[in-house]
Formats: structure tokens, sequence, C-alpha cells
């Protein structure tokens, strides 16, 4: 597969986004993800998109500073409307 999809893994981008104990939603946040591949080629990190987002993500909002800190990571954050080739 060309393409890494992070999707139900990262529906919050960090900690205290939500006003509910984060030990209670189990999946890693955008944050975590990265640290995982903060080590690896900007080659692979560009071929992991994150797809699924809570209403309450900043990086939903195309011209945020949080979408604009994981893109000069390496890292994608789709679209509403994005078709991948697979």
């Amino acid at each position: 597969c060309a393409i890494m999809a992070a999707e139900q893994a990262n529906s919050f981008l960090k900690d205290g986004e939500i006003n509910r104990p984060m030990s209670e939603v189990p999946p890693p946040f955008i944050e975590e993800t990265m640290q995982l591949f903060e080590n690896e080629s900007k080659e692979l990190k560009n071929r992991v998109i994150f797809v699924h987002f809570k209403h309450t993500n900043p990086v939903l909002q195309p011209d945020s500073k949080e979408r604009a800190f994981i893109e000069e990571k390496g890292f994608r954050a789709a679209s509403e409307g994005d078709i991948y080739d697979m």
C-alpha cells in the first residue's frame, strides 16, 4: 500500500482537547503517532495521512497552526473530499 492512513488511531490532537479524562479515550493522539515516526525518513512520514478527526480537533481547519505543524514535520492531514489511490 502506497499510503498509510492513520484513521481511528488519531481522532484527537492532544490531551485537554475535550473536558473529559483522556485516559478514558483509548486511541493515541496525533502527536503520539508523530513521535513514533520522528526518526523515520520524510518520505515515510509523508505516507502517513491523518484522516479521522473529532470536531474539536483544530487540524480540521486547513489554515490552523496545528495543521501547519503536522505538515512541517512531514505528515499529512486529509481534507473533506480528498481521494487517494491505494
